[in-house]
């Protein structure tokens, strides 16, 4: 599903799955497809904290994920 999709975020820790939830609704939000993996499936295992979990979105729409990113940064 993500094959040739661009890694625009990957979270690991804590809140790994609270942060990549947000990113994807982030670029959701703003017309921007956004995956994560692993899904949001609970639980994930007793290691969850050491999961990364990946957001990726289409190559054609990296620079635009990049830059709205970013600027949600920036805020």
């Amino acid at each position: 599903m993500t094959d040739g999709w661009t890694v625009i975020a990957t979270f690991t820790g804590n809140g790994a799955d609270f942060r990549a939830d947000m990113v994807v609704s982030c670029l959701n939000g703003n017309g921007i497809k956004a995956l994560r993996v692993p899904g949001g499936a609970w639980p994930r295992g007793i290691y969850t904290e050491l999961e990364a979990v990946r957001v990726f979105v289409p190559p054609d729409r990296t620079e635009d994920a990049r830059a709205l990113l970013e600027q949600e940064d920036e805020a």
